[in-house]
């Protein structure tokens, strides 16, 4: 199906040679594994929360650059951090925030679910089923680990997967 829609949108054919960037090819497969491997999706076509995590990550993504370019901010981080003197550092809070909520959302809709797979979310709930059950409540995950989680596995995956296109 990805490569049927490349095809179309680049008119790619037998007869002309047609230049095609291999992002076009490969995101949308990329994304889907994505969130098989996170939220248990078969499916290549995300719902609304999952396309919402994938532009808050490349967002933060950005804007982690022009935080780390910033004179003021390799000078002094903590008081830079203390006293929000670099505007995208507010932004980060802002996306770290509703990545949290999604997240929550998305382990919500999976919490009671009596079948969990092999998914990230899924073994997230089943974490919490047993910190429940053993007492250990301070080990369960916060939205904001969760979000955490969901960035990690967006980079690792990424730089993964980029690091194999090229060779």
């Amino acid at each position: 199906a990805v490569y049927a829609k490349v095809e179309a949108e680049k008119g790619v054919n037998k007869e002309t040679f047609t230049k095609v960037s291999l992002v076009d090819i490969f995101q949308p497969i990329l994304n889907g594994i994505t969130e098989l491997v996170i939220f248990g999706k078969e499916s290549l076509e995300p719902n609304q929360d999952m396309i919402r995590l994938r532009e808050l990550h490349f967002e933060m993504i950005l804007l982690q650059r022009e935080v780390t370019l910033s004179p003021i901010f390799n000078l002094l981080p903590t008081l830079t951090r203390k006293l929000n003197l670099v505007p995208g550092l507010r932004r980060f809070a802002e996306i770290m925030n509703e990545q949290a909520i999604i997240m929550e959302r998305q382990y919500k809709l999976r919490e009671n679910a009596e079948v969990l797979n092999e998914s990230v979310i899924d073994r997230m709930v089943l974490h919490h089923r047993e910190c429940k059950q053993s007492g250990r409540t301070h080990e369960m995950l916060s939205p904001f680990s969760m979000a955490g989680q969901y960035n990690i596995f967006q980079i690792a995956g990424s730089e993964t997967s980029q690091a194999t296109s090229k060779t």
